[in-house]
């Protein structure tokens, strides 16, 4: 329930991920509804590591999504939201350096 602090053109969201990939990362979601980890994995995915082959994208993201789903239960936990099931699971599936071309 923050006020709005200001409006930012969607312009410089896609100027910021110009910059970005300037910078070396091979991907940036940037926009007014983006956060960190927000369907960051489900779009890693996607558009990255299985872009030309979309079956193995979902099998993927469907597994991850599975083995995390169980790995909750058999902790005890309760359910948790899809994009936190990604968030937890995001880092496993590429290593940080493997963002950035050499």
């Amino acid at each position: 329930h923050a006020e709005v602090d200001r409006y930012v053109e969607p312009a410089v969201f896609d100027a910021l991920a110009v910059e970005a990939q300037k910078m070396g990362f091979a991907f940036a979601a940037s926009g007014p509804l983006v956060r960190s980890s927000y369907k960051a994995a489900e779009v890693f995915v996607r558009s990255i590591l299985s872009a030309d082959d979309p079956a193995r994208a979902s099998a993927i993201l469907d597994g991850r999504l599975a083995a995390s789903q169980a790995a909750s239960r058999a902790a005890g936990g309760s359910e948790i939201s899809m994009s936190e099931l990604a968030a937890r699971s995001a880092t496993t599936l590429i290593p940080a350096t493997g963002l950035v071309r050499k």
